[in-house]
């Protein structure tokens, strides 16, 4: 039961990693890239990224058990 919240945290994290670039205003991204490197749009990331991690922990635990259920 914990494993699998921890799968789903872990998916959650990587996520956000992954897409948080692309949020981004697209016009600034070589200003971005010059002035701040890569890490540049990464700045502001901690938050949303725990936050939908955990968000998608506990929405993923819950269809895996609701899935076993009813399947």
């Amino acid at each position: 039961m914990v494993l699998d919240f921890d799968f789903d945290f872990v998916l959650g994290l990587t996520d956000t990693i992954a897409g948080y670039p692309f949020n981004t205003v697209q016009d600034y991204f070589i200003k971005i890239a010059e002035q701040e490197s890569i890490l540049g749009f990464f700045k502001g990331m901690s938050s949303p990224m725990f936050g939908v991690a955990i968000i998608n922990g506990i929405v993923l635990f819950f269809y895996s058990k609701s899935f076993k259920k009813f399947i």
